[in-house]
């Protein structure tokens, strides 16, 4: 009977991580694009220490009151540093008007590095999103691909609902090394003046453009079934700002990869692709802007560690990304009449051809 019973019980637990059941985060292990070590941290640090010991405290301080001055008198300070103790990264607001300067420290030389780090495990170890601004969440999870001995923890965004997580996190920073001999922690160094700064770039961006649009919602509601379609089948969940400002997300949770079947061994998947929508009129023309973003991590069915996820390999992510694209372009096409594609990016419903479009649409 207890074999009976622990047959079944592994039975279900395959069956809940094939259901896309398993929201909790607290096991699993996820590849980031650069996982640093302890080595690597205490070797950054001497470099940041040797960088900032012949300077003067006053000179150039973030800390100071000629910085606070020259910033709120828009006098230019191109650069600024942080003297001992260094302020954590995860501890100051992103602000769009500077770069951040990164580093590595020991929590030893930080008086609220230990409490923090203790935090960040406690939240790795719930694995459960918190900090939720709408359908966009926080969550801390433990690096894949870390050395023997060593903990990494990194902060990332992720969906959440009231069942956990739901897709693949993005925006992964690491934020604690934890060793055997040392622990470290992500400080903020310094700041250099950036006058314009974008934040990355989507995967690709298309534009629908007509006299008559439905407003965001509305537009968006009717583009669900692209991304919830074969090969995709993504969940979908839409939040929107206003009538003219939404995002569409599309999620699947530790299922079998349509999209990459062909790939030996098969894989399983980890996704969210988040679609942001724009309306804008110029004259009797609307249209709605798309920029489309992916985020996929991948496993295969065999493996013998099922809760390392990796980050997929230039081909997988390019088949995704085009994937995504082509039943976006095929179900908008099939939501207007007339449709014309006048680029590879921008499709016209309803329009003669010789209409004028906005000068961003021709480039």
């Amino acid at each position: 009977m207890d074999r009976v019973c622990g047959v079944l019980a592994i039975a279900l637990t395959i069956c809940a991580l094939l259901r896309g059941d398993d929201r909790n985060l607290s096991k699993k292990r996820f590849e980031l694009v650069f996982t640093p070590d302890a080595a690597h941290a205490r070797g950054e640090y001497r470099s940041l220490v040797a960088g900032i010991e012949n300077l003067r405290v006053d000179e150039k301080n973030c800390r100071s009151d000629w910085f606070k001055q020259a910033r709120e008198s828009g006098v230019g300070w191109k650069a600024c540093r942080f003297f001992p103790p260094f302020p954590l990264a995860s501890e100051l607001a992103v602000d769009p008007t500077v770069q951040s300067w990164f580093g590595w420290a020991p929590v030893s030389e930080i008086p609220e590095a230990t409490s923090a780090v203790q935090h960040w495990r406690e939240l790795a170890d719930k694995g459960v999103p918190y900090h939720c601004a709408g359908a966009i969440c926080e969550v801390i999870i433990r690096a894949l691909n870390r050395l023997q001995g060593e903990d990494v923890l990194a902060a990332c965004k992720v969906i959440g609902d009231e069942n956990g997580a739901v897709g693949a996190p993005w925006d992964c920073i690491p934020y604690a090394i934890i060793a055997q001999d040392s622990v470290w922690a992500k400080i903020v160094s310094g700041y250099t003046e950036v006058q314009n700064r974008t934040l990355g770039l989507p995967d690709f961006d298309l534009a629908v453009i007509s006299k008559d649009l439905p407003n965001v919602p509305s537009f968006l509601a009717g583009t669900e079934v692209a991304l919830s379609s074969s090969p995709l089948a993504l969940t979908t969940k839409i939040e929107t700002k206003s009538t003219r400002v939404g995002t569409l997300f599309g999620t699947s949770q530790y299922v079998p990869s349509q999209v990459l079947e062909s790939y030996k061994p098969r894989l399983r998947e980890i996704a969210t692709v988040r679609v942001d929508a724009f309306e804008e009129k110029d004259g009797e023309i609307s249209y709605v802007r798309l920029s489309v973003s992916t985020n996929l991590l991948v496993n295969t069915l065999a493996s013998s560690d099922p809760n390392d996820w990796h980050r997929p390999n230039p081909p997988q992510e390019d088949d995704y990304v085009k994937a995504v694209q082509s039943n976006l372009k095929k179900y908008l096409e099939r939501s207007c009449q007339q449709a014309t594609w006048r680029s590879n990016r921008v499709l016209t419903c309803g329009l003669p051809n010789n209409t004028s479009l906005p000068v961003w649409a021709l480039q």
